[in-house]
């Protein structure tokens, strides 16, 4: 280690990228919207309490809004996160698993979140895909704890990091394909540029929301930041994405709306969307309530379970341009309100608006709301493999289909067998099973899916998983 060069940290932090892109939502005399998208964030951001962030100008953000501690992306993976959140649809109603794949060609034309401002009048605008060592210094870090791949796991659940087999780098490393580990001391290379790649978006984000003030259109300006998904640094020995692990699923919300979450100091003309928050004197936990509001170190988090897909029915409810819930055509009918359309149609969501969960935080107030969040990831097979991809199968080379369902204590994983060429899973055979009790193991490092003690909270959560994310909403969608 001693005669590495020294500038050697500093070549590999320039062929590490974590882009950043942005979309801007303007209209006079409306609610302008920044939503700024960060690729590949999980987060490691000091106000989600890591200690190794430096991040100053996303905690000044997060100090003005309010902070969802457990959000999640409906796969992980750019091309089907994104397609999903920008058109309120999931991996499954698309058909996108892929990059090789467009649902306009194939499943229909949907309105897009910038499709639909702008037909309201909004002039839209994205700019993208648009790295600090000295913040970083190497001794701060090291490999997590479960750099290893756990024994009772099936290796369908295993991404071998294929992307990152690629760089000329890790290719002198000459590592046995798939389960070799990098070693410990490149490992903590690997990381500490992550990190300094987080801290230059962040400086990046700094610039971009001083212009809101220099411009004066800050007190009319709500701003969201996401991610498209997360990002493994080791843990279960893997990296990059490509998952179904809380580590590549789990991303950073912030949310800022000027009157609501922060007052900018200046007289407005502007009034506060009168809004009334959904009551249920029975509420509990139990029944997928939550009790929101809660302050650590300055900033008010909400522990709501929320999902990328809910991204455009709140931006579209923040606007005063609410769309409705899409609901199978089977059930359409005769089973649900009003508020809902036929999944056929153009401009429907399968995700919710969580703006009441945000207002519910301000006002210290408890609501209905979710019990679960939805999740999935495509294999080709259960060994892993380097052709065809196993972290990024084409839709024809997909034969086992993962999918995962979140709630508060546990996450459960049900890796399926998927016909590609009708685009079906079939639940009727399971390849392998993950169980995950989050109040004792954060860090999904305990499979207790075969566990006999377990078996009827196994059986609960795949019923569950099986049902969908319909029956996990709150029950003012239904009936």
């Amino acid at each position: 280690m001693g005669d590495r060069p020294r500038n050697s940290v500093h070549f590999r932090l320039s062929n590490l990228f974590i882009f950043i892109n942005f979309t801007i939502f303007r209209v006079f005399g409306k609610q302008n919207v920044l939503m700024i998208v960060v690729d590949d964030l999980r987060p490691s951001l000091g106000c989600y309490g890591d200690p190794n962030a430096v991040t100053p100008n996303i905690d000044l953000l997060a100090k003005r809004g309010v902070l969802f501690t457990r959000a999640f992306a409906q796969q992980a993976l750019c091309a089907p996160s994104r397609n999903s959140f920008l058109t309120g649809r999931r991996p499954d109603t698309l058909k996108l698993y892929d990059f090789y794949s467009y649902w306009r060609d194939t499943i229909g034309n949907f309105s897009t979140l910038p499709q639909h401002l702008k037909s309201h009048g909004y002039t839209t605008m994205s700019i993208g895909k648009v790295f600090h060592p000295e913040h970083h210094p190497l001794e701060k870090f090291d490999v997590p704890d479960n750099y290893k791949w756990s024994e009772n796991v099936s290796y369908a659940a295993y991404n071998p990091w294929l992307d990152l087999r690629k760089r000329d780098d890790v290719k002198k490393l000459d590592l046995k394909f798939p389960f070799q580990k990098i070693p410990r001391y490149y490992a903590k290379l690997i990381i500490q540029s992550y990190y300094a790649a987080v801290t230059y978006v962040d400086d990046l984000i700094g610039l971009l929301l001083k212009q809101l003030a220099v411009y004066n259109i800050e007190r009319f300006t709500t701003v969201v930041l996401i991610s498209d998904h997360g990002w493994s640094l080791g843990e279960h020995g893997e990296w990059a994405k490509y998952s179904n692990f809380e580590v590549a699923l789990r991303v950073p919300v912030i949310i800022t709306i000027p009157q609501v979450t922060f007052d900018p100091w200046i007289e407005s003309t502007y009034a506060t969307k009168n809004f009334t928050l959904p009551q249920n004197s029975d509420c509990s936990p139990k029944l997928g309530c939550i009790e929101n509001r809660y302050r650590k170190k300055g900033y008010v988090m909400s522990d709501a379970m929320i999902e990328l897909v809910d991204i455009f029915p709140t931006i579209a409810d923040l606007t005063n341009l609410p769309i409705p819930l899409c609901i199978d055509d089977r059930d359409y009918r005769h089973k649900y309100k009003s508020n809902s359309t036929s999944m056929s149609s153009n401009l429907c969501s399968e995700g919710v608006s969580f703006l009441p969960v945000i207002y519910a935080t301000m006002y210290e107030k408890i609501i209905p709301w979710k019990k679960a969040v939805f999740s999935q990831y495509p294999r080709p097979g259960v060994v892993p493999t380097r052709n065809p991809n196993s972290d990024e199968p084409r839709l024809s080379e997909i034969t086992i289909m993962g999918y995962t369902i979140r709630t508060k204590e546990y996450r459960y994983t049900a890796w399926a067998s998927f016909n590609s060429s009708i685009v079906k899973t079939d639940w009727s055979t399971i390849i392998a099973e993950e169980l995950y009790y989050h109040k004792f193991d954060v860090e999904e490092n305990l499979n207790l899916s075969t566990i006999p003690e377990f078996s009827r909270i196994k059986n609960k959560l795949r019923n569950q998983l099986k049902n969908g994310w319909r029956k996990a909403l709150p029950q003012r969608y239904k009936n």
